[in-house]
């Protein structure tokens, strides 16, 4: 027989313990073959180091798998793991023909946000592998900014620059990978207009979160100058121009957006004429 406890809203920031009760509170503990086990679909983390099963696989050899794996039985007979692949493979590994399980009946909806919830309290997530889980919740059930922050008992803000990993070029990403940079080095050079060669200069300097978003910065100061510099330049000359050929007028500018504005203020009904006349030519000179 199958125990199959129910899941109560909004509990997933409270951690595993929370979602998943233990043999202590009624859930039934099966010995299941490993050949009938399968990995979740879902599972976030895509890779798991080989060093980890080995090391995993000794304690096991030694002491047995001491907590049970959660399991949601199939229509075929067989199991999937929402909770435990690593012990499953690394008791396949020490050579377990068995393995102790607690099976639940799971919508696939929970199983996503435990499997998600797993890792991240264990820490064994990457962060980009965090970020495409967030994605993927998001994604097929719907979930907003919000909700994930609420269930996970983060902030919106780091919820929204975790997804922001997701937009960085995929060379940037093999670093953060890697563990050549960090996601305060990623964050920071997102800012960048060019990301690539700042993420070299990072991993080749080894620079600091600091020295970047330093770097970024004042790189984003001196462009601004840059441009107010230009858009001064060319007012004063389109005023100068203005001036050549309205010598009498009396010119204001306003500038906006790159956009400049000019206001001719004349003194008689004769002298708006007459600047209306050349500014008449002006037009056809320039068609």
């Amino acid at each position: 027989m199958i125990i199959d406890a129910t899941m109560k809203k909004g509990v997933l920031g409270k951690g595993l313990s929370a979602l998943l009760p233990t043999a202590g509170n009624g859930s039934q503990i099966l010995r299941i073959s490993v050949n009938m086990l399968r990995p979740n679909h879902d599972q976030p983390r895509k890779k798991i180091g080989l060093n980890e099963i080995k090391e995993l696989s000794n304690s096991i050899a030694e002491y047995g798998v001491l907590q049970p794996i959660i399991v949601n039985p199939q229509g075929d007979g067989r199991y999937e793991i929402v909770s435990g692949e690593r012990r499953w493979r690394a008791a396949i590994a020490a050579g377990l023909k068995e393995i102790p399980a607690i099976p639940k009946n799971l919508t696939e909806k929970e199983i996503s946000e435990i499997a998600l919830i797993e890792n991240i309290q264990r820490e064994d997530l990457k962060p980009l592998e965090e970020a495409q889980a967030y994605n993927n919740l998001m994604t097929k059930f719907n979930y907003t900014q919000e909700d994930l922050a609420t269930k996970l008992c983060k902030s919106r803000s780091y919820i929204a620059n975790m997804l922001r990993l997701l937009k960085l070029p995929d060379f940037i990403k093999e670093k953060l990978n890697s563990g050549e940079i960090t996601v305060g080095h990623a964050r920071a050079i997102l800012a960048s207009d060019d990301p690539e060669s700042l993420t070299k200069s990072v991993v080749e300097n080894n620079m600091t979160v600091r020295e970047v978003e330093n770097k970024v910065s004042g790189n984003n100061i001196n462009k601004k100058k840059d441009f107010i510099l230009t858009n001064v330049k060319k007012i004063l000359s389109n005023k100068a121009n203005m001036e050549q050929f309205l010598p009498n007028a009396k010119l204001s500018v306003i500038s906006d957006g790159g956009k400049t504005l000019f206001l001719i203020l004349s003194e008689s009904d004769d002298e708006t004429n007459m600047i209306k006349d050349k500014i008449g030519l002006i037009r056809s000179s320039n068609q």
